[in-house]
């Protein structure tokens, strides 16, 4: 099932040097949301921060802090602890039938 997060930023602080236009005349801002694995003190669950690229990360330049998150429903379980984003595997079984015409 989705979790639905509110966001929740201040556009005073972001940087429009780091503003982009899209082909289709379409200006963007790249955000990070950074998910925590507990809401804090105050029900947040996590902050939003303003992308500078990875040239300016390199050199160790952060993004501005632009606000921060709080999920609308509660925290899935499989959420709750650090290591519960593990990948998981799927295998399917292919019925090949011998009278198949299809040439794909």
């Amino acid at each position: 099932m989705p979790t639905l997060i509110k966001l929740k930023i201040d556009v005073t602080k972001l940087d429009k040097n780091l503003f982009f236009k899209a082909k289709s005349g379409a200006v963007y801002a790249d955000l990070d949301f950074w998910l925590n694995d507990e809401d804090d003190q105050y029900g947040q669950c996590g902050m939003i921060r303003q992308d500078v690229g990875a040239e300016r990360r390199k050199a160790g330049e952060k993004g501005n802090i632009l606000g921060n998150g709080k999920m609308l429903q509660a925290r899935p379980a499989t959420m709750q602890a650090q290591n519960s984003f593990k990948p998981t595997t799927q295998t399917s079984t292919m019925i090949e039938d011998e009278d198949d015409d299809i040439p794909f």
